[in-house]
């Protein structure tokens, strides 16, 4: 997770309609993290908090 930088969260986000693994992997991660949402609008808005990594 460390070496997760914010420009590779940038270029996820723009995605209008990511591969099913990544829109999975972080539908299971928001879950994980207390996120009730798992629509891709608002997982693009968690992404971008700047405590979502750290």
């Amino acid at each position: 997770v460390k070496e997760i930088k914010k420009s590779h969260l940038v270029e996820v986000r723009a995605l209008n309609n990511p591969h099913q693994v990544i829109k999975m992997a972080l539908e299971s991660t928001s879950m994980l993290i207390g996120e009730p949402y798992t629509d891709w609008k608002s997982i693009r808005q968690i992404i971008m908090k700047e405590n979502f990594i750290t």
